[in-house]
């Protein structure tokens, strides 16, 4: 899982993960798995659908559930909770 600023290139046969406090995703090839908070998860092919208006997460449940995984690795991973707001840092 790539982390951070992702390019195509480290996408490529990768998934690229993201979290913030409103919205979790990740990438994998033309595909990607989003959640916006308190909502389910959406699945989309970014190669037929740029503009993600044909949610695919009930006619692809496999590939929904091999993009959740990789998400949940890579969230294990570095430890980031489902909608976990950004720590606040302590300015001297």
């Amino acid at each position: 899982v790539c982390v951070g600023r992702c390019t195509p290139r480290c996408v490529q046969g990768r998934s690229a993960a993201a979290s913030d406090k409103n919205k979790r995703e990740v990438r994998q090839g033309d595909w990607k798995l989003v959640a916006v908070k308190g909502e389910p998860w959406e699945l989309y092919n970014l190669r037929r659908d740029r503009t993600e208006l044909h949610d695919l997460s009930q006619e692809q449940p496999q590939k929904r559930e091999e993009l959740l995984a990789a998400y949940r690795a890579w969230a294990k991973k570095t430890g980031v909770q489902p909608n976990q707001k950004p720590r606040k840092v302590k300015r001297k």
